[in-house]
């Protein structure tokens, strides 16, 4: 059932007539809202530190497929431009082999082009002709965080 004018302007009445007895609840919920809120912030500083401490470490090279794979949640599909990630790192002995095989073509002498990224200003338009762009530093980048494990895949990121 609606209420009234009358009656809600009743109500209204009794809510400002109340208002200085529930300060003191009000500050409470406020207090303890503030207290949970700056628990939460704390934790997501610590996150947020923890996150940048796992970006530099991707960005520097210093994780292997399997710590990136442990940033993710659980559940989280895995998949890379060039398709699925490895279950497990290759071995030190086939990264090794690897890289060896990747030095040495690069050291060809028509390799230069393909030490590093093309850039947009150098090639404004390369993008849009070459659709999956590749060099040797990338390469190397994916070698080292377990997307490139066998000669078979380094023959297709070469090609």
């Amino acid at each position: 059932a609606a209420l009234s004018a009358e009656e809600c302007q009743a109500a209204h009445s009794k809510l400002v007539a109340d208002t200085p007895a529930m300060e003191p609840f009000i500050d409470k919920l406020r207090t303890e809202r503030v207290a949970k809120l700056k628990v939460e912030l704390e934790k997501l500083h610590k996150d947020l530190g923890r996150l940048d401490r796992d970006i530099d470490a991707v960005e520097g090279g210093r994780l292997d497929s399997t710590a990136l794979l442990s940033l993710l949640p659980p559940g989280h599909p895995v998949h890379s431009r060039w398709g699925k990630m490895p279950e497990a790192p290759p071995s030190k002995a086939t990264t090794a082999q690897l890289i060896k095989t990747l030095t040495a073509i690069s050291k060809h002498k028509w390799a230069y082009p393909f030490k590093r990224p093309v850039t947009d200003k150098e090639a404004p338009d390369y993008k849009d002709v070459i659709k999956h762009p590749m060099d040797f530093s990338t390469i190397r980048k994916r070698i080292d965080c377990g997307q490139v494990n066998t000669l078979d895949e380094l023959q297709r990121d070469l090609n």
